[in-house]
């Protein structure tokens, strides 16, 4: 089996490596750290299951797994991330993904899903996602890009701006632009509007 970890934390990608290589002996893996590398991996070499994560620097990782399925439907997508099913999972699922797993996962539960995944299989915690957001395409939620959603939710978890672009490997200003983009198509008008328009609709951890 061929399994391609996308983090971009050495760290984090190395634990993951050892703990594939101690529960799954003769794994082939390969590692990648930015949007641009992933896709160029998956283009040039066949992978049984791509390991992602969902905090990216340039663009979020559930944005990159749309790209990852338009390129290779066929492969599966574990989403790997330190945030809780009830925030990404049912948008990972929507988009393609086979499996949400959070990081503080047992590295053997880890190995069981990547196997499952690749296997065909789905995943998931039954009942623990998220509703999607709206059928109404007209709706304000509905235009969020997927990192202004990203910094709404975290927002309504209670985190500043510094906090949030820390998590996110994002400049403050850049965190603030997302903010100002959500805030204008919300239609509202400061950040406390936009945090309980957050929290009234489940959005916070």
């Amino acid at each position: 089996m061929k399994v391609l970890i996308a983090d971009d934390h050495a760290i984090v990608r190395r634990g993951i490596m050892q703990a594939i290589k101690d529960e799954m002996p003769g794994t082939v893996l390969g590692e990648a750290s930015r949007e641009n590398e992933i896709l160029d991996r998956i283009a040039r070499e066949p992978w049984d299951v791509l390991v992602l994560d969902i905090g990216l620097p340039a663009r979020s990782g559930l944005e990159v797994l749309k790209d990852v399925k338009g390129k290779k439907p066929n492969l599966p997508v574990l989403m790997l991330t330190v945030y809780g099913e009830e925030q990404y999972a049912q948008r990972a699922r929507d988009y393609g993904a086979s499996g949400y797993l959070t990081k503080d996962a047992a590295p053997e539960v880890i190995c069981k899903a990547i196997k499952d995944v690749a296997a065909g299989r789905t995943v998931f915690s039954e009942g623990s996602a998220v509703p999607p957001r709206s059928g109404d395409p007209s709706s304000p939620e509905s235009k969020l890009s997927d990192r202004e959603e990203q910094v709404l939710r975290l927002l309504a978890s209670g985190l500043t701006a510094k906090e949030i672009a820390a998590q996110l490997n994002l400049s403050i200003k850049t965190v603030s632009t997302y903010r100002t983009r959500a805030l204008s198509k919300l239609g509202l008008q400061r950040t406390g509007e936009l945090i309980a328009y957050g929290v009234r609709r489940g959005l916070g951890a």
